[in-house]
């Protein structure tokens, strides 16, 4: 259920990405109290990215779940960004996060609406 999506402008040849995937999927499962076995993460790299008018390192985050918590909103991102900027070397400043609470009924897996 759980997907954290990352996009960034980091090389695709970055070695660090397979360690980021690796440390922030059971984070993201315990934080959101849901099986790991659900998790989903991507890193998107290689992007033409900037912020602030920089093209130095920097990520947009999706994360999106079935019955996201909002007021978990506040440690999540503090999660994500520390694991990105201890992993990749991303400033936290340079981070813009998306939190978006899906709808069982607009969630699908194997097939079949969670709804």
């Amino acid at each position: 259920m759980p997907c954290l999506k990352i996009h960034t402008n980091l090389s695709p040849q970055e070695p660090r990405l397979d360690e980021a995937i690796s440390a922030l999927s059971p984070k993201i499962a315990e934080a959101l109290e849901k099986p790991e076995d659900y998790v989903q993460v991507v890193i998107l790299a290689g992007l033409k990215m900037t912020f602030g008018g920089s093209p130095n390192p920097t990520a947009f985050v999706e994360l999106k779940s079935i019955g996201l918590p909002q007021e978990k909103a506040p440690m999540l991102a503090e999660l994500i960004c520390g694991e990105l900027h201890q992993i990749l070397s991303i400033p936290p400043s340079r981070v813009f996060i998306e939190f978006t609470n899906s709808t069982r009924e607009m969630f699908a897996w194997d097939s079949k609406i969670f709804g």
